[in-house]
């Protein structure tokens, strides 16, 4: 089984139906190469799982990598993981729960980055304006990473979800540059912020791929650091 399944496995398997608390990987992970190599066999395209189930009991018996546990205690990890196998070819996407939140971080951020140059520019000097102005490129980076991540497939209602604040803060936009709306404040800029990182610490709590997990958990510590270094600068500390 390649790192790369085993890495997954890694992590996910304590979130699966059958998992049993104080139960390590080591235990559940020979049962997850017998099914992933079930998968990429030529007997496992296209058979009936359930059918091969007195097979696989001998094979466990034979080769259980020194798990303790018996065949009824990880037959559905090996039926999870010959599943997964069955479709290699597909990335690791996030389900549809995960995806809905991913759209809403996708949307603070942009939200941020809107309220951001609105505030930058009124033309302040100030310290916190310098970190911002810094803090540009790198949220540029972050939106386009969050916006790379693929999801579940949904179906999209008629009038779309993320249309309506698109075009709210569209018009908002266009109220700024008439002169008849003032531009956002620090104030609103870090509200701005901290939405975004409650929408990202929010998606972490979804089980994730490993590399989505990776990335989220990146992004949340560079946001936390960007709100506590501009929150701390607006104070007057310089």
């Amino acid at each position: 089984m390649p790192d790369s399944e085993t890495n997954f496995w890694h992590w996910q398997y304590r979130f699966e139906p059958y998992f049993v608390a104080g139960r390590s990987f080591d235990q559940y992970c020979p049962a997850y190469q017998l099914g992933w190599q079930l998968a990429q066999s030529s007997e496992g395209n296209g058979v009936d799982f359930d059918a091969m189930d007195r097979e696989l009991n001998l094979r466990w018996t034979e080769s259980n990598g020194g798990s303790l546990l018996d065949w009824s205690q990880v037959r559905l990890a090996a039926r999870a993981a010959w599943v997964r196998g069955m479709r290699p070819q597909l990335p690791d996407v996030l389900s549809v729960v995960a995806g809905r939140k991913l759209r809403q971080a996708q949307e603070a951020a942009r939200q941020f980055r809107q309220s951001s140059v609105s505030y930058l520019a009124c033309g302040s000097q100030s310290m916190h304006s310098e970190a911002l102005k810094r803090f540009s490129a790198v949220s540029a980076k972050l939106l386009s990473e969050m916006e790379a991540l693929p999801m579940e497939a949904e179906p999209q209602p008629l009038v779309s979800g993320k249309a309506m604040p698109y075009m709210l803060e569209r018009s908002r936009q266009v109220w700024r540059d008439s002169g008849l709306m003032a531009a956002d404040d620090i104030q609103e800029v870090l509200s701005r912020l901290q939405v975004w990182l409650s929408a990202v610490e929010s998606l972490c709590q979804e089980v994730l791929p490993v590399q989505a997990r990776k990335l989220l958990s990146h992004h949340m510590l560079v946001l936390r650091g960007q709100l506590e270094a501009v929150q701390w600068l607006s104070r007057g500390h310089v």
